[in-house]
């Protein structure tokens, strides 16, 4: 009585089993046997196939398989699975009616209990709609890449192409400036050139973008004593206080200290922040130039202003191009792209340039950037204290 009950639990247990496996229809199921014939079918893989369980039981699974690749696939299949234990793969596979569907397909080896090989399971399932999204998602970054070297070259050929003439207006500009002699004369000519110059600028930055995302910023990466650079900077940021009353601070640190960089850019990013300093700052107000070590590695420059601030909802737009905030109440020109031009510098040269709003009212915008190898290990040798990253 025993033995009948365990073999009728045994029986009902089996039945269970068939009925979950037949039943199941978002994955094709099947068993093979050693050689690749199907000796089971459930609902799922009549689905997907198209193959009713009468019509494929006893067929080799190759025929699910395109002409390129049944001839070799199949038992490549069978035999990583008998070595490894399971082979998983994807490709094409080919339904009853000649249709094609990318497929997903699981083989695992089934051994008895003295580890000889009794045939294989196979789990398949139709991922031809996934796949049809990634070759979509796929063509349309090609197609994204594609435009943006186009809109990269044209501003590239745009910016050169706009140069020549304007060195040319410049130029006679310039002339007409040392002739003239009546005030409404010398009026009009330094309007000419204040909107030559203004259009310069936005040239030059336009190519330095184009050239960023082009990969083609050429950077002399060298140290740079940090002190030289910011007294360059500060110096010809100067003349643009006068009409605020503004006055720049530069603190000195305790010792020199030095950066990774190039210095003629880190000169452009100095002199950008210096200049969004004053032109957002208050009247009398001041600009204050500092730097230090956070860390054994790291330079530490800022550039703080007693302005206004960035309004919390707007820091996120700080950096992007063209976006200029705040100019539309302070009437300020400008191209816009300052800010975004700056950070992907900082980011070439191995540094990162970040913002944020003073407690007590302005904005700090620091730039930090490796220190040369030297230095480090001269800083790590003499055990100094420095302050660590906030």
């Amino acid at each position: 009585m025993l033995l009948k009950k365990r073999e009728a639990d045994l029986t009902e247990s089996e039945e269970r089993f068939r009925l979950l496996v037949e039943g199941v229809s978002d994955y094709g199921i099947f068993g093979l046997d050693t050689t690749g014939q199907v000796v089971s079918w459930n609902a799922g893989a009549e689905r997907i196939t198209g193959y009713a369980a009468e019509e494929i039981i006893g067929q080799h699974f190759s025929r699910f398989y395109p002409a390129e690749t049944k001839d070799a696939l199949p038992a490549e299949e069978l035999s990583r699975a008998a070595h490894g234990g399971r082979a998983e793969a994807e490709g094409w596979r080919v339904r009853k009616d000649g249709s094609r569907f990318w497929s997903h397909v699981v083989v695992t080896a089934l051994h008895d209990e003295t580890g000889r090989l009794r045939g294989f399971s196979k789990i398949t399932r139709d991922i031809t709609e996934r796949k049809q999204i990634e070759e979509a998602l796929l063509a349309a970054r090609e197609d994204a890449v594609r435009a943006s070297n186009a809109k990269s070259e044209f501003l590239s050929r745009m910016s050169h192409e706009l140069r020549t003439p304007l060195n040319s207006v410049l130029g006679f500009a310039q002339l007409l400036e040392m002739d003239v002699t009546d005030a409404d004369s010398r009026d009009s000519v330094a309007q000419i050139l204040r909107a030559g110059r203004h259009l310069l600028s936005l040239i030059d930055e336009v190519l330095d973008m184009a050239r960023i995302e082009a990969g083609r910023m050429d950077l002399a990466i060298e140290p740079q004593r940090v002190t030289d650079v910011i007294d360059e900077a500060v110096s010809l940021a100067r003349p643009l206080c006068g009409k605020q009353q503004l006055r720049i601070e530069v603190v000195e640190p305790e010792r020199d200290l030095s950066v990774l960089a190039d210095r003629r850019r880190l000169l452009q990013v100095f002199l950008n922040l210096l200049s969004n300093a004053v032109k957002y700052n208050r009247q009398f107000g001041s600009v204050t130039v500092s730097h230090r070590e956070i860390g054994d590695d790291t330079i530490r420059i800022e550039v703080s202003d007693t302005g206004p601030g960035i309004p919390a909802e707007r820091v996120s737009r700080l950096f992007t191009p063209f976006d200029r905030l705040g100019a539309e109440r302070i009437g300020q020109e400008g191209t816009g792209l300052g800010l975004a031009l700056s950070r992907h510098l900082i980011d070439a040269m191995g540094g990162a340039l970040g913002f944020s709003n003073r407690p007590e009212g302005g904005a700090t915008f620091h730039v930090d950037l490796p220190r040369p190898p030297a230095a480090t290990q001269e800083t790590r040798r003499r055990g100094l204290s420095v302050e660590s990253p906030p």
